[in-house]
This record gives C-alpha cells, sequence and structure tokens, in this order.
C-alpha cells in the first residue's frame, strides 16, 4: 500500500518493553479483555470495546506485538494459529 491510503490494512507491529510480558498479562486481566490461547510462554488478548487489535508477548522476549486487522476475526484467528510468534536476532 502506498503511504496515506485510506484502506486499513492487516499491521503486525512490535513495541519495545523490558517486561512486555508481565505488562502484556497485566492489562489482559481488566474485564473488558479476552484471552487468546498461544501456548504456555505467551499470552494474548483484544478488548472486546476494540477487537480489532491483538496484543501479544512471549516470555523472555522485550517486546510486545500487536495484531490489527479490519475484520476482528481475521487478527483473531491469526493469533490463535500460533504463526506470531518472536523471532531471535542473529
Amino acid at each position: 500500500a502506498r503511504a496515506g491510503a485510506e484502506k486499513p490494512y492487516l499491521t503486525v507491529a512490535t513495541y519495545g518493553h523490558p517486561d512486555a510480558f508481565t505488562a502484556t498479562q497485566t492489562v489482559a486481566r481488566h474485564p473488558d479483555t479476552v484471552r487468546i490461547d498461544v501456548g504456555g510462554r505467551g499470552i494474548a488478548f483484544y478488548a472486546r470495546s476494540r477487537p480489532t487489535s491483538v496484543y501479544l508477548a512471549y516470555r523472555g522476549s522485550p517486546y510486545q506485538i500487536e495484531v490489527f486487522h479490519p475484520v476482528p476475526r481475521i487478527a483473531h484467528q491469526l493469533v490463535s494459529s500460533r504463526r506470531v510468534r518472536p523471532i531471535r536476532a542473529g
């Protein structure tokens, strides 16, 4: 897509945070959230009030990941497929 495109697209963003897993786990406890199973080393959730963005983090990774899609079901399925995971540098 060109810069400034009006149509929303699948977007995967990473946010640096020294303890991303704990921060994500804390927010995932909020009553407005729905958890998505991503396995034992990760945590993922979306807010009922904003279902187009799913946030996830893995133990030991200094990043929180956001998966956005304008169709919530697609973002949820992508994250629950466990295909979104941290990659190791080097």
